[in-house]
């Protein structure tokens, strides 16, 4: 059983300019949480703070793991899908494998077993040899997803994972996410899209100007009576 994940008036200041308003919060195994807000909101910065990419104020237990435990407990999928090395698939779910059991002897047996099971489970054992140019933006989205799964994290952080993709693109990615929570991972996700939020995701957390306003299920929070108070920018 995964430890939970939680916030304890976690706020953010760049600039002098406070993006993150004293979050408080809490993730559990087996949720499938969407983070929305409109641009600007703070999801993003929320997600970096708690990983301890950007500094924060207050307390959050995640940040506060020493990096090689974080590393352990939670992988990142960015919203930048820059490619910045043309390597296969194979080859990239390899070395996040190699960093996860950094310290720890595995045999590369081990290692192979995990990447294999990373492809399999996100349904692109067809994609290891295909170099990451030569994929296309749903086929480069599930990659990555593999990769995380390759950390074998129990928690998945991911910024946009349905951005830029087409309806099908999407309903691919959501059902995957829905079985990766079945399989009792916990998932963290910025979603714009209200309606695939409130149709898939177990639990929505809504942001406003940095504040945490709505945490709840799905339904409860993404009717039309707080859609206006949620996505309006000022």
């Amino acid at each position: 059983m995964m430890e939970e994940i939680s916030t304890k008036n976690l706020s953010v200041l760049i600039e002098e300019r406070r993006i993150i308003e004293a979050i408080s919060l809490s993730i559990s195994s087996g949720e499938m949480i969407a983070l929305v807000g409109a641009n600007g909101s703070g999801k993003t910065t929320l997600m970096r703070a708690m990983l301890q990419l950007i500094p924060h104020q207050g307390f959050c237990n995640l940040a506060a793991m020493p990096t090689v435990a974080r590393a352990a407990m939670v992988a990142w999928v960015p919203q930048d899908r820059d490619i910045v090395w043309d390597i296969t698939v194979r080859q990239l779910l390899t070395y996040t494998a190699e960093k996860r059991y950094f310290g720890e002897k595995h045999s590369p047996r081990v290692m192979a077993q995990a990447i294999d099971d990373a492809l399999d489970f996100s349904g692109i054992p067809h994609l290891d040899n295909r170099r990451l140019k030569t994929l296309s933006g749903g086929e480069l989205t599930l990659a990555l997803i593999a990769r995380a799964l390759a950390q074998k994290t129990p928690v998945i952080f991911m910024d946009e994972p349905l951005a830029s993709l087409d309806p099908f693109q999407k309903l691919d990615i959501l059902r995957l996410l829905q079985n990766m929570t079945k399989a009792g991972k916990a998932i963290l996700a910025t979603i714009h899209d209200a309606d695939l939020a409130r149709q898939h995701f177990t639990r929505v957390m809504a942001l406003r100007k940095g504040t945490l306003i709505a945490d709840g299920k799905a339904k409860d929070i993404l009717h039309k009576r707080n859609l206006q108070t949620i996505y309006r920018s000022r």
